[in-house]
């Protein structure tokens, strides 16, 4: 996955995602998103530009309820993390963001 952005489509809440076709095949991004209850409408972007789309106002909603709101992160990171806080969110950390998140996450008592 390149980026998502969270929106909406008519009252569907919807995510739309730019991907690699060399790193992920679409097949099997699909397959990864039925298989985790999402995928129940999906629109291929190479039919055409998807009418309705309005964009989330908050796209890091998670990210920003937790306490790695306050973690320097790339725009595609935290839109990978914010994704995935309920996974394997750390995969798409370097070594040094991993050591602030667990400094975040389980803050020294003085």
């Amino acid at each position: 996955m390149v980026k998502t952005r969270q929106g909406w489509i008519g009252k569907e809440e919807v995510v739309k995602v730019w991907f690699d076709p060399k790193a992920v095949s679409y097949e099997s991004m699909l397959d990864h998103a039925k298989a985790n209850q999402g995928g129940r409408h999906v629109w291929d972007s190479r039919q055409g530009e998807e009418s309705g789309f309005r964009l989330d106002g908050e796209q890091k909603y998670y990210l920003l309820q937790s306490p790695l709101r306050d973690l320097v992160l790339s725009e595609t990171q935290a839109s990978r993390v914010n994704a995935s806080l309920k996974g394997n969110w750390q995969q798409y950390l370097a070594p040094s963001q991993l050591q602030r998140a667990e400094e975040l996450l389980h803050p020294k008592k003085k």
